[in-house]
């Protein structure tokens, strides 16, 4: 049989034994050894037992294993839920948490299907889709509305440099940097939403669709003012340009909120987590 494998792939759909259920499996593998195989798939690759085996291994005690041929990594993660799924005892908290973790990784399966896998009741995962649809509803909402309080808030801040005198050339200017310095993450997700991105790329999706709507919308204000027969913003005060840096910069606690960090933080190249991944037809974290 042809298969397909990923070298790097974990199989354990399960969340962390705790520190005392370590601590007794070890007491138990120390005194017993390993009594319920550990099963692996062709290539070597653990698909139930990584707890066992991890303590074994530790222990320097030989552990039984049965092989299983599985057809590529898919394959081999349904068979490892479906095995922990049996095996364990799992509380309610365990079992909701391996239900999320079937949610994003088959979001289109039917309940039915899922609840094969895991061992439980259609009822149970109709119950998990359904809170997680309530909580990226929620999240998107929170996510629009952030959305527009930091667009409203930038373009209020523009009006504000005109009146103290900057001049609409160099406001204008400034804010056409941020729009650029913030395009290649806004590409990415809408060039390509289906691959891995980070809360980079997310903060600069936001990011650049302010700047874009502040620079039409100053633009169009100062268009507005000119055809009154203004051509200079009088006030005698004049701002440096670091000024616009400081006030964009104090609306990022806006998108920080919502947990997206901007385009200067530190750290910010780990993966974002859609919210969309919970199920067909349902609601996506980004405003539309």
């Amino acid at each position: 049989m042809t298969t397909s494998k990923t070298a790097e792939a974990v199989f354990q759909p399960m969340p962390p034994l705790s520190e005392d259920q370590l601590t007794a499996l070890r007491e138990d593998i120390a005194k017993n050894g390993v009594l319920v195989p550990v099963t692996v798939d062709q290539h070597g690759r653990v698909l139930d037992g990584h707890n066992r085996s991890a303590i074994a291994d530790e222990l320097g005690i030989d552990y039984p294993t049965v092989v299983v041929e599985v057809a590529d990594d898919e394959a081999a993660m349904d068979l490892a839920v479906t095995l922990n799924g049996a095996r364990r005892h799992l509380n309610q908290e365990q079992k909701r948490a391996l239900i999320e973790h079937e949610l994003i990784r088959r979001p289109d399966d039917s309940d039915r299907a899922i609840s094969r896998r895991v061992g439980c009741s259609p009822t149970t995962v109709g119950t998990v889709r359904s809170e997680r649809r309530a909580r990226a509803e929620e999240s998107t909402q929170r996510v629009r509305d952030a959305f527009g309080m930091s667009a409203a808030g930038l373009i209020s801040a523009g009006c504000e440099l005109l009146s103290l005198g900057v001049a609409p050339v160099a406001l204008i200017a400034r804010l056409e940097y941020g729009r650029d310095q913030t395009e290649a993450g806004y590409r990415r997700i809408i060039g390509d939403g289906a691959a891995k991105i980070t809360r980079r790329d997310v903060a600069e999706f936001f990011s650049h669709q302010i700047y874009v709507g502040a620079v039409e919308e100053i633009n169009s204000i100062v268009a507005e003012v000119e055809a009154d027969g203004v051509t200079t913003f009088p006030l005698p005060a004049r701002l440096p340009a670091e000024s616009l840096d400081d006030l964009v910069e104090q609306l990022y606690p806006l998108l920080d909120a919502v947990q997206f960090g901007h385009p200067g933080s530190k750290g910010s190249t780990e993966s974002f987590d859609s919210a969309g991944s919970i199920g067909p037809a349902e609601t996506a974290a980004v405003p539309s």
